[in-house]
């Protein structure tokens, strides 16, 4: 499996991913078994689900093989990477050691597969 291949997955499945998330919180009012502080909170979610489908989008590309998908797909990287050292204040006063280990480890990936994004970037401008 390519590159392109692997990061259009990544891409689609972390961007599905976010979706569930906030309507789980919709429907418990937690994300994870802990309350994000209320101050903000509606712009966050709707920041949160630009990205989702914007990295729904980049994936989709992707693996599509469309030309415009590598710019996309950054985008969404950098909304994700944004969103992922932002998210974390909405829970600071919890003590959930679970919500630290998803968004450290989320964070992790997501710088990974930014770095993949700019070697994908790369190759295509070539």
């Amino acid at each position: 499996m390519n590159l392109k291949k692997i990061a259009g997955l990544y891409s689609l499945l972390a961007g599905a991913a976010m979706i569930p998330v906030w309507l789980s919180y919709f429907a418990t009012g937690t994300v994870l078994g802990a309350a994000p502080s209320p101050v903000g909170l509606s712009f966050h979610i709707a920041a949160e689900f630009a990205t989702a489908a914007v990295m729904i989008a980049g994936g989709i590309g992707l693996l599509a093989g469309k030309p415009w998908a590598a710019r996309a797909y950054m985008l969404g990287m950098g909304m994700m990477i944004y969103a992922l050292v932002n998210s974390p204040g909405l829970y600071s006063g919890n003590g959930v050691l679970l919500l630290r280990i998803v968004f450290a480890g989320s964070f992790l990936a997501a710088v990974v597969f930014a770095v993949i994004g700019f070697v994908i970037g790369r190759d295509t401008n070539k």
